[in-house]
C-alpha cells in the first residue's frame, strides 16, 4: 500500500493589523476567518454585497451559529502581521458543492481571566470577499480609542500605558457616575412629582372623608395638632392662653375662687384690724394670715388629697346601741354584797348555797286551795262545743279584697345582715383646653391612590379629576371607573384558563401578551418553525411530544395567573375590596395629641362622691303567674329568672370572671345598677375591667368659670338620674317566668311544690315578685389633684396582624366578643405557617396535575402503540397463512419472489416474524397496563390532594375574612383595647417610659389675696365646732406666673399609682397641689373636717341627721335643748330640698311571694254537704262527752280522790306494816 502524500495548503490569507493614528503594529490579537454561508446554499449571490458603499452587519459575537464554515484563527506577530493557510475541504463542510469561499474577517481582543465579559470585537469586515482567490491579503487599521477601550496600547510606553489606563478608568468611572447621576436625577424628578401628586391626592381624600377639624374645634374646645407641628409647642400655647384666662378671672373685681373660712375667737382677734377696715362688707386679708387657718386640719402648707370627715356620721357611729351598752357596763358600779349570804326568805324559797355557790329556787307546797284555783281556771276557759256553730268562730276564707289589702300592707323587715353598701362616683374637672390630634388611615389613601393611578395608566382617564372629590363616597367613583374601563378577557384565553375579568385586568401588559401567546399556541395543533421562504414551515410531532409541550404551556399560563390570584396582594380587585373594608370601618380617630417624643398634658381635680345604698323593707311586686289547683291536686313550680344583657357587657363579664371573681363572692343587685349608671356617665368605653375607675364626667371648661356649689349639685343630680334610669332598665331587662308541671323529671335551679288540701274547694295560687326597697344618698368623699398625660394611639393603618400578634395575650383577656377568640388564637399561632403550607400544597397540586397529564399522554401513546402492534401481529399472521398456502401450492409467484432474494414467503420465516410481532404486542399491552395502574393511582392521589388543597384554601380564605373582621373590630374599639394594654403595662416599665415626660410647672406670681365677708353665714356643722367659731364666705384671687418652666413627670405625680383613663389620657395623682389645682380645690376645703361639699346641705344625709337628733337627745339633753331651734330649722330645710339625700328605689329581688285564693263555692253535691254537717254534729257531741269526762275528773280531784279512774280493779290493804300476798293464792 502506497504512503499518503503530505498535506500541502492550497489557500493563503495574509495581512497586517495596525493602530490607525501611528501605523504601529498590534501584536497578539486574534484574527478569525469565516466562510460566510447564511442559508447553507452554495455559490449564492448575496443581494447588494457588491454594490458601492454596501456593508454587511453580521452578528458581533463570533460564536453565534449560521455564519458558515470557520476556516481558522491566528495571532498577530509583534509587527501586527498574520498568515492563515487552509485547504479546500475546510469551506465545504456545510456546502459540499461550494467552489470558492466567501471570506469574513474579524479581529478580536484577548480574553481576560478576571473578567466575565466576552472578549471585545475590535473589527469586523465591512464587505465580504465573495468567491475569494487562493491568496488574499488584508491591511486593517483600528482607531486608538477602540484599542484603548479594549485595554490594548501598542504605541505607548509603560508609563504612558499606565497613565492611559488611569485616564481611561477615570473617564469610565466619571461616565458611570454621570450615568448614575442622570438616572438618579430622572427618578428624583419622577419621585418628587409623584410625591407632590400623592400629597395633593391625600389632601383631597382627607378633605372629602375626614372630619373637618375647624368644626370639631368649636365642639371640643381646644386646638388640633397639624402635620409638622410639635406637641410640646401646642401644649405651651394652650397653657399660655389658659393662664391668661385664669389670671383675667382671678384678678377681676367681681370674680375669684369661692372659699369658706371658719374663724374662731382667736382668729377674729388676730384679723380684727382687717375687719375694721372692711369695704362694702368685705375685708381684704393676705394669704400669709389665712393659709394657716384654712389648712389647720392638715398641718401642711401644701396638701394633696383631701378626705371628707362628716361629723354627723362620726357622732352616730360613736352613739350606737352597742357602744352605749359597752359604756354603761364599763361605767356601772359593782353590785352590793348579799347580806343574807344564802339564807332563805320568809316563804323558804331558797336554800343555803355555801360560801360562793348559786342559790336554787324551790316550789312552795301545793294546797287544796291552789288545786281549786287551777281547776277554776281550766273550767272557766273551757269552750262549749256549740261555739263552733256560731258565726265568726271559724276563720273566714280570704277573698280577693282581703288578699289585695294583705299585699298592699305587706312589709318584710330587713335582717341584721342587710348592711349598707357604698359605691364611688368620680367627677373630673379639667383645667385647660386640650391639644387634639386626628389620626387618619394612611393605607386608605395609599389604596385609593394606587387604584386611581392604575385606572389612569390603563385608560388614560383620571376618575377623580375635577370636582368629583366633592362626592363623599369617592370609593364608589373609583369602583365605577374601574368597572367601566375593565377590558374583557380574550376568548382564546378564556377557552384554556379559568381567569376572571378582574384578574385579567390586574395583569401587566407583558403578562397579558404572554398569556395570549400561550393561548394561541394551545389553539394550534402544530409547532411553528422557519420555512424556506423565511415565513416558517411546519414539522408535525407525535402526540406524546405535543402533549408534553401543551403541558408546559398550560403550567406557564397558570403561573402567570397565580401571580395576581394568590401572590400579589396589591392587585386591583383586592385593593378595591380592602378600600371598601377600610371605608366601612373606623378610618380616623380624634384623640389627645401624643407621639413617641412628646405627650400633651393637662391638670385637674378629681372629686369622688360616695353613694350609700341602705336596704329597707321588702314589698310585693307585680303578679308573675297564677296556678289554679283542683281539690287534693298537687303541682310543682319552677322559678326561672331571665336577664337580657348587651352582648359586649355580657361577654366582657364572662371573660373577666377570673379577675373579678377574686374580689368578692357576694352578689348584690345594686352593684349591677351602679355599674350600669357608671357606664352611662363615664367617658370610658363599656366593658368591665380592673383598670376602669368609671370617671363620670369630663368638663372642658376651667373650674374658675364654674360655681363650685352649682357644679357639685349638678354632678350629684346627674348621678341620681343615672341611678334611677339604670334601676328602671334593670327592671325592664329582667323577666320572671313561672312554669308548672305535674311531672318531676324537669331540673331547675329553684323549684317547689304547691298543694290544695281541700276536699271540695278549688284554690288559685298567686305568684308575685318580691321587691326590695333601697334608700340612696351620696356625699363628697375625696378631692384629689391629678395630672393627665396623653398616650400614643396607633393610627388605623398601624392596627395590623403584626400589632395583634404583639398584644394578643392582653387582647385575649379583654376581648369584648367571644366570637373573635378563635380568630385571635389562629392569628397568633398559625397564620404564617398556614400561608407556607398552602403555598406548598398549591405547588404539589400543580406537579401532581402535570404528572397525571404526563401519564395520560404516555397511556395514550402506549395504547396507540399496542393497537399498532396488534395490527402488525394480524398482518404477520395473515402473511404466515399466505406463506403456508404458497408453500403447499409451489406456485409461480413464490419462485419469482425467491429469485429476487426475498424469503418472506418461507413459512418458517413468516412464523418467526409472527412470534416476534406477538412478543412486541404483549410487551406493548403490558406497558399500557402498567401505565394504566400508575395513572389510576395518581388520579386518586390527585383527587385526594385536590380535596386537601380545596379545604386548606377554603379555611385560608375563611380565616382571612375572620382576620379582617377582627381587625375592623379592633379599629372600631381601639381606645378600649389600648386602655387594656396600658393597664397591664408593668409599673417599672411605665415609670421608665414616662418619668422624663415634661410637665408645666405652674407657680404663683406673687401672693394670694382673700376677700372675706364680714357678716356670718349659716354653718350646718356649727354644733361640732368650738364655741365662738363663725363661718365667713370669701373669694381668693392671685396670679399665675408666665412664662412657665417645665418639670419631669416623676417630680409632679405618682407614676406607680395610675387612677384610670380618660380616652387616651392616663390620670395620675399629684404629689401635691400646684398653684392651679390649689385654686381649683379651694372651694372644697374645710378647716376642721378636711373636704366638704360647697353645697353644704348635701353634706347631710336625712337618715343620719334624724339619727343624730335622736342620739343627741338621748345622750346629751342639755346640748340638745341648746341647739333644738337650729336643728328644727335644718330639718325643715332638708325636707324642703328637692335634691335632698334619701331617694328610694325599688329593685326586683329575684324571689317569690306566694298567696292562695280559695274558690267561692264548694264542688260537692247538696247531700254530701248535709252529710258533712252531720259529721260536724257528731264530732261536736264527742267533744261534749270528753268535756263532761274532764268535769268528772275535776270533781274527783276536788273530793280528794287521787286514784286513777281508768283502773278496773283496786286493792287496798290496811293494818300491817308489811303485808304479804301469796302469788299462787286465789
Amino acid at each position: 500500500m502506497a504512503a499518503s502524500s503530505p498535506y500541502v495548503p492550497t489557500n493563503t490569507i495574509t495581512g497586517k493589523v495596525v493602530e490607525k493614528e501611528t501605523s504601529t503594529g498590534i501584536a497578539n490579537v486574534v484574527v478569525v476567518i469565516y466562510d460566510f454561508d447564511p442559508g447553507g446554499r452554495p455559490e449564492e449571490e448575496i443581494p447588494g454585497a457588491h454594490q458601492p458603499g454596501a456593508t454587511l452587519a453580521p452578528p458581533v459575537n463570533a460564536n453565534r451559529p449560521n455564519l458558515g464554515d470557520r476556516l481558522g484563527s491566528v495571532l498577530t506577530s509583534n509587527d501586527g502581521s498574520f498568515v492563515l493557510n487552509y485547504s479546500e475541504p475546510e469551506f465545504r463542510r456545510q456546502s459540499p458543492d461550494e467552489q470558492r469561499p466567501d471570506l469574513l474577517l474579524m479581529v478580536q481582543a484577548p480574553e481576560d481571566a478576571d473578567s466575565l465579559q466576552e472578549p471585545s470585537m475590535l473589527f469586523v469586515s465591512k464587505a465580504l470577499r465573495q468567491n475569494s482567490g487562493r491568496i488574499e491579503s488584508y491591511f486593517i487599521r483600528i482607531p486608538k480609542k477602540t484599542l484603548n477601550d479594549a485595554g490594548i496600547y501598542p504605541s505607548q510606553s509603560g508609563l504612558e500605558v499606565s497613565k492611559s489606563k488611569v485616564d481611561r478608568y477615570t473617564e469610565k468611572k466619571d461616565a458611570e457616575q454621570e450615568y448614575e447621576n442622570g438616572i438618579a436625577g430622572y427618578h428624583k424628578t419622577k419621585v418628587e412629582q409623584a410625591a407632590a401628586d400623592k400629597k395633593l391626592f391625600a389632601e383631597r381624600v382627607r378633605k372629602s372623608l375626614a372630619t373637618d377639624t375647624s368644626i370639631q374645634r368649636d365642639h371640643l374646645k381646644g386646638t388640633f395638632l397639624q402635620p409638622g407641628e410639635l406637641v410640646k409647642d401646642k401644649v405651651t400655647d394652650i397653657f399660655t392662653r389658659g393662664i391668661d384666662t385664669v389670671n383675667t378671672q382671678l384678678q377681676s373685681s367681681t370674680r375669684g375662687v369661692p372659699v369658706n373660712l371658719y374663724l374662731g375667737e382667736e382668729d377674729m382677734e388676730q384679723l380684727q384690724s382687717y375687719f375694721a377696715s372692711a369695704s362694702n362688707g368685705f375685708a381684704t386679708i393676705p394669704e400669709s394670715l389665712i393659709r394657716p387657718i384654712l389648712y389647720r386640719a392638715s398641718n401642711s402648707e401644701n396638701i394633696g388629697t383631701l378626705l371628707a370627715q362628716n361629723p354627723i356620721e362620726k357622732f352616730n357611729r360613736e352613739t350606737t346601741t352597742e357602744e352605749q351598752d359597752a359604756l354603761k357596763i364599763l361605767k356601772s358600779p359593782p353590785p352590793p354584797p348579799n347580806p343574807n349570804n344564802g339564807t332563805t326568805g320568809p316563804n323558804n324559797s331558797t336554800i343555803p348555797n355555801g360560801s360562793n355557790g348559786p342559790e336554787v329556787s324551790l316550789l312552795a307546797p301545793f294546797s287544796d286551795l291552789d288545786l281549786k284555783i287551777q281547776l277554776a281556771k281550766l273550767l272557766t276557759d273551757m269552750p262549749s262545743p256549740d261555739n263552733v256553730q256560731q258565726p265568726g268562730k271559724i276563720p273566714s276564707r280570704p277573698s280577693i279584697e282581703t288578699i289585695a289589702s294583705s299585699l298592699e300592707n305587706f312589709s318584710l323587715k330587713k335582717g341584721p345582715a342587710d348592711v349598707a353598701a357604698y359605691y364611688d362616683f368620680n367627677s373630673l374637672q379639667i383645667a385647660f383646653d386640650h391639644v387634639w390630634q386626628q389620626l387618619f388611615d394612611e393605607e386608605l389613601i395609599n389604596s385609593s391612590y394606587y387604584v386611581n393611578q392604575k385606572i389612569q395608566q390603563q385608560t388614560g382617564v383620571n376618575p377623580n379629576a375635577g370636582d368629583k372629590f366633592a362626592v363623599a363616597n369617592f370609593n364608589a367613583i373609583l369602583t365605577a371607573s374601574f368597572t367601566t374601563f375593565l377590558t374583557q378577557v380574550p376568548a382564546n384565553v378564556t377557552a384554556h384558563f379559568d381567569i376572571t375579568r378582574e384578574e385579567w385586568n390586574d395583569l401587566e401588559k407583558s403578562s397579558q401578551d404572554k398569556l395570549m401567546q400561550i393561548a394561541k399556541s394551545l389553539d394550534d395543533s402544530l409547532i411553528p418553525n422557519l420555512d424556506p421562504q423565511g415565513q416558517g414551515f411546519h414539522v408535525t410531532y407525535d402526540a406524546f411530544t405535543k402533549a408534553k409541550y401543551f403541558e408546559k404551556l398550560v403550567e406557564q399560563g397558570e403561573r402567570i395567573i397565580d401571580s395576581v390570584r394568590h401572590d400579589n396582594y396589591y392587585s386591583m380587585h383586592k385593593t378595591l375590596r380592602d378600600l371598601h373594608q377600610r371605608l366601612n370601618s373606623a378610618y380616623e380617630y380624634t384623640v389627645f395629641a401624643s407621639d413617641n417624643n412628646d405627650y400633651s398634658v393637662n391638670f385637674g381635680v378629681l372629686n369622688t362622691y360616695r353613694q350609700q345604698w341602705l336596704p329597707l323593707n321588702y314589698q310585693v311586686g307585680k303578679l308573675c303567674s297564677t296556678k289554679p289547683l283542683a281539690p287534693k291536686e298537687e303541682s310543682e313550680y319552677h322559678l326561672k329568672i331571665k336577664r337580657h344583657s348587651k352582648r359586649s357587657d355580657k361577654e366582657a363579664r364572662k371573660n373577666n370572671s377570673t379577675m373579678t371573681g377574686e374580689q368578692t363572692s357576694l352578689y348584690r343587685v345594686e352593684a349591677d345598677i351602679v355599674a350600669k349608671a357608671q357606664n352611662k356617665t363615664s367617658f370610658n368605653h363599656s366593658g368591665d375591667g380592673t383598670y376602669n375607675i368609671g370617671i363620670a364626667k369630663m368638663d372642658a371648661k376651667t373650674s374658675f368659670g364654674i360655681d363650685a356649689q352649682e357644679e357639685s349639685a349638678q354632678t350629684r343630680k346627674d348621678f341620681r338620674e343615672s341611678i334611677l334610669k339604670s334601676t328602671q332598665e334593670y327592671k325592664d331587662e329582667r323577666t320572671i317566668e313561672i312554669t308548672t308541671d305535674a311531672s318531676t323529671d324537669i331540673e331547675s335551679t329553684e323549684s317547689g311544690k304547691i298543694f290544695n288540701p281541700n276536699d271540695s274547694m278549688a284554690v288559685t295560687y298567686l305568684f308575685y315578685e318580691l321587691q326590695r326597697r333601697y334608700r340612696i344618698s351620696e356625699q363628697l368623699y375625696r378631692v384629689m389633684p391629678v395630672v393627665l398625660v396623653a398616650q400614643p394611639v396607633p393610627q388605623p393603618h398601624e392596627i395590623t396582624e403584626a400589632w395583634v400578634i404583639a398584644n394578643d395575650w392582653i387582647l385575649n383577656r379583654f376581648l369584648l366578643d367571644d366570637s373573635f377568640r378563635a380568630t385571635l388564637i389562629y392569628l397568633a399561632n398559625k397564620s404564617v405557617g398556614d400561608d407556607f403550607a398552602l403555598r406548598e400544597l398549591r405547588r404539589n397540586l400543580r406537579e401532581q396535575r402535570n404528572l397525571v397529564q404526563s401519564l395520560k399522554s404516555e397511556f395514550a401513546a402506549a395504547s396507540s402503540e399496542a393497537d399498532n402492534k396488534y395490527r402488525a401481529l394480524l398482518n404477520k399472521i395473515s402473511a404466515r397463512l399466505d406463506a403456508s398456502s404458497d408453500a403447499n401450492g409451489e406456485g409461480f409467484f413464490t419462485n419469482v419472489v425467491a429469485s429476487f432474494g426475498y424469503n418472506d414467503a418461507d413459512p418458517e420465516t413468516a412464523r418467526a416474524r409472527e412470534l416476534a410481532a406477538n412478543d412486541e404486542h404483549r410487551y406493548a399491552v403490558e406497558k399500557a397496563e402498567k401505565i394504566s395502574v400508575s395513572l389510576k393511582q395518581e388520579i386518586t392521589n390527585l383527587h385526594t390532594l385536590t380535596a386537601e388543597y380545596n379545604k386548606a384554601l377554603k379555611d385560608h380564605l375563611d380565616n382571612e375574612t375572620r382576620v379582617s373582621r377582627l381587625l375592623v373590630h379592633f379599629r372600631n374599639n381601639i381606645l378600649y383595647y389600648m386602655q387594656a394594654i396600658w393597664s397591664l403595662e408593668p409599673p417599672d416599665q411605665r415609670f421608665l417610659r414616662l418619668q422624663k415626660v415634661q410637665v408645666p410647672d405652674l407657680v404663683l406670681d406673687g401672693e394670694k389675696t382673700y376677700k372675706v365677708e364680714v357678716a356670718n353665714s349659716m354653718d350646718v356643722f356649727a354644733m361640732f365646732r368650738p364655741d365662738g367659731t363663725t363661718k365667713h364666705k370669701a373669694t381668693v384671687s392671685g396670679k399665675l406666673k408666665k412664662p412657665f418652666t417645665y418639670k419631669s413627670l416623676v417630680e409632679v405625680a405618682e407614676i406607680d399609682q395610675p387612677l384610670g383613663f380618660k380616652g387616651n389620657y392616663i390620670i395620675f395623682p399629684m404629689k401635691q397641689h400646684n398653684a392651679l389645682t390649689d385654686f381649683m380645690a379651694a372651694p372644697f376645703i374645710d378647716a376642721a373636717f378636711g373636704a366638704m361639699d360647697p353645697d353644704q346641705w348635701t353634706n347631710i344625709n336625712l337618715d343620719d341627721f334624724s339619727k343624730y337628733i335622736k342620739n343627741l337627745h338621748d345622750t346629751d339633753p342639755e346640748k340638745f335643748e341648746k341647739w333644738k331651734p337650729a336643728l328644727h330649722d335644718m330639718l325643715g330645710q332638708l325636707l324642703a330640698d328637692p335634691l335632698r339625700n334619701g331617694d328610694e328605689v325599688i329593685i326586683p329581688s329575684g324571689s317569690l311571694y306566694i298567696e292562695a285564693l280559695p274558690a267561692t263555692h264548694p264542688l260537692l253535691e247538696d247531700f254530701k254537704l248535709r252529710h258533712r254537717e252531720l259529721d260536724v254534729y257528731k264530732v261536736q257531741e264527742e267533744v261534749r262527752k270528753l268535756g263532761l269526762e274532764n268535769l268528772r275528773y275535776a270533781s274527783r280531784l276536788i273530793h280528794n280522790e287521787r286514784t286513777d279512774p281508768e283502773i278496773e280493779k283496786y286493792i287496798s290493804i290496811d293494818g300491817k306494816d308489811n303485808p304479804q300476798i301469796g302469788i299462787n293464792e286465789n
